[in-house]
């Protein structure tokens, strides 16, 4: 997941250097990282590579939910999120990419037709 503050931080540094005029910033995003599962062995012990995954995901968890937080108290950064149904997919599960793919293929038209109809209600 890119970290959404990395985006605004640059769209910030552009608007300050002029290379940028627009006063409003709109990010659709995707979090592709989720808890995840219970990884124990068959003596209950975790594996040593699901806990560094277990350790990753909550940090890079803990970044996501800071810069929502940080992000939705300005009034120049609209947020929004596009969802895959399975929001726990594997840190090191690069062969579910097609499937990724697929769902984005098959669920994202309505998403944004419906994201756009909330602009336009405004």
């Amino acid at each position: 997941d890119v970290p959404l503050h990395s985006v605004v931080d640059k769209w910030d540094r552009d608007r300050e250097a002029g290379v940028e005029s627009r006063s409003r910033l709109l990010i659709l995003y995707v979090k592709l990282t989720g808890a995840t599962g219970p990884y124990r062995t068959r003596q209950g012990r975790m594996s040593k590579l699901r806990l560094l995954q277990t350790v990753a995901a909550a940090g890079i968890d803990s970044a996501y939910q800071r810069d929502l937080q940080l992000l939705n108290w300005r009034d120049d950064v609209d947020l929004c999120p596009l969802e895959i149904a399975d929001s726990t997919p594997n840190f090191f599960g690069v062969s579910r990419i097609p499937e990724f793919i697929r769902e984005a293929k098959e669920t994202f038209p309505a998403q944004l037709a419906k994201i756009e109809r909330g602009f336009r209600e405004r």
